[in-house]
C-alpha cells in the first residue's frame, strides 16, 4: 500500500483515538515517529499514540551446563552471502580454532574444547564452507519454532553479522529478541545497545571498539565460568522483560475497557469474553508454550 493511500485509510482511527501504534524497539518508534510527522493529521497538531513491545515470548531452553567448555556460535536467517560476509566469518572461526589449538598441552587443559558454528535459516548455494571447516559449520534449515528456539538456547552466542545500518535507524531485527527468546548472549555494539534499548549490557557480549568476528574470538578465549555467567544473565534479562510486557499488555486491556464499555457488551453479547480473558490470564501466566504454540 502506498504512503499516501495508508494516510487515508488510518486517518480517521487516528481521528477517533481508536489506534495504537506498537512498535518493537525504542528505534522503530522514534523512526515511526518521524514518518508519521508527515501526515497531514499530526501537521495538525495530534500526537499519535505510539507503545513499545519488546517482542519475545517464552520457548523451551536447554539448561545451562557450567562444566560446558565447547563453544558454539549461531547466526540465525537467510544464508546469503549479500546479508552477510561469511568467509569473514569463516576466517575467525579457523583463527578461533588455531587459537585453541595453541593451548593443548597447557595446565588444565586435558581436553581440547570444540567450536561449532550454526547457521540456521534457508542456505543460498553460494554460500561455500571451506573445506577445513565442513565438521564445524552446521547448516538448520525448516526448523519448527520449538526446536529452532531450543538449538539456539544451546548456543554460547548469537552472532548478528549485520550488513546495514538499518536494523538501528528504522527496522527492528528479529536476531535482537531471537537471543533472548533462546536465553542467550548476542553480540552486541554500542550502537545496537542505543538501540535495543531494552538489551542489558552484562547480558551480551559488548564489542569494544571491535567487528563482531573479533569478539567471537575473544569469547573463545573467555573461561567457561564467564561464558556461562553471560548466558545467565541473558535469561535472567529476558524473564524480567516478560514479566514488563505482561504488566504492559494487561495495562492496555484494561483501558480499552475502561475507556470503550461498549466493547466488553460487545464481546459479552457474542460469546467472546470468556476467550478474551482466558487470553489475559495467557499473558499473566507467562505464555505457556505447550498449549498455545
Amino acid at each position: 500500500m502506498k504512503a499516501f493511500e495508508l494516510e487515508k485509510h488510518i486517518t480517521p482511527w487516528l481521528t477517533a483515538k481508536r489506534l495504537t501504534f506498537v512498535a518493537l524497539s525504542a528505534h522503530v518508534k522514534i523512526s515511526l515517529s518521524d514518518s508519521l510527522s508527515r501526515w497531514d493529521i499530526v501537521k495538525n497538531g495530534l500526537v499519535p499514540r505510539i507503545e513499545v513491545l519488546v517482542p519475545i515470548f517464552s520457548a523451551p531452553q536447554e539448561p545451562v551446563i557450567s562444566g560446558q567448555s565447547n563453544i558454539s556460535f549461531a547466526i540465525q536467517g537467510y544464508v546469503n552471502t549479500s546479508r552477510r560476509n561469511y568467509q569473514k566469518i569463516f576466517a575467525a572461526l579457523s583463527r578461533a580454532m588455531k587459537q585453541l589449538a595453541d593451548t593443548a598441552g597447557q595446565p588444565n587443559q586435558d581436553v581440547l574444547p570444540e567450536i561449532w558454528l550454526h547457521l540456521v535459516g534457508h542456505k543460498d548455494k553460494d554460500v561455500k564452507v571451506p573445506a577445513e571447516l565442513t565438521r564445524n559449520v552446521v547448516f538448520h534449515e525448516d526448523l519448527p519454532y520449538l526446536a529452532f528456539y531450543n538449538l539456539l538456547s544451546r548456543m554460547t552466542a548469537l552472532v548478528p553479522a549485520f550488513t546495514t545500518d538499518a536494523y538501528f535507524d528504522i527496522r527492528a531485527s528479529s536476531s535482537v529478541p531471537a537471543s533472548l527468546i533462546a536465553g542467550i548472549p548476542i553480540i552486541a555494539s554500542r550502537r545496537m545497545l542505543q538501540s535495543y534499548t531494552y538489551l542489558e549490557e552484562n547480558a551480551v557480549w559488548p564489542q569494544l571498539g571491535q567487528d563482531d568476528t573479533e569478539v567471537m574470538e575473544d569469547i573463545v578465549s573467555q573461561t567457561v565460568e564467564t561464558r556461562v555467567a553471560r548466558v545467565n544473565a541473558a535469561r535472567e534479562s529476558a524473564r524480567r522483560i516478560l514479566i514488563a510486557n505482561q504488566e504492559a499488555v494487561k495495562s492496555w486491556a484494561a483501558e480499552v475497557l475502561v475507556q470503550a464499555p461498549v466493547l466488553k457488551a460487545q464481546l459479552q453479547r457474542d460469546n467472546l469474553w470468556q476467550e478474551w480473558s482466558e487470553g489475559m490470564r495467557w499473558w499473566s501466566a507467562g505464555f505457556p508454550h505447550s498449549k498455545h504454540w
